[in-house]
């Protein structure tokens, strides 16, 4: 039975602090993060040419890089 309210307590505890962070985002959304740094902008930019070209802005293909995942 300790087993059982441990992970009610963890389960509750999770909640909590989705919860927490979720309404300081929300709250704080136009100054938290302050704006869109260089490093985000380029992986997220890398990620979108991989999706929809199949190649990095670097030139690499996703076979080429499947190395990485594996």
């Amino acid at each position: 039975m300790d087993v059982e309210k441990s992970k009610n307590r963890n389960r509750w505890l999770l909640v909590l602090i989705f919860t927490l962070g979720i309404t300081v985002r929300l709250v704080l959304l136009g100054s938290i993060p302050p704006g869109l740094h260089q490093d985000e902008a380029s992986i997220g930019y890398d990620a979108w040419a991989l999706l929809h070209s199949g190649v990095d802005r670097n030139g690499f293909s996703k076979e080429e890089l499947s190395w990485c995942i594996s």
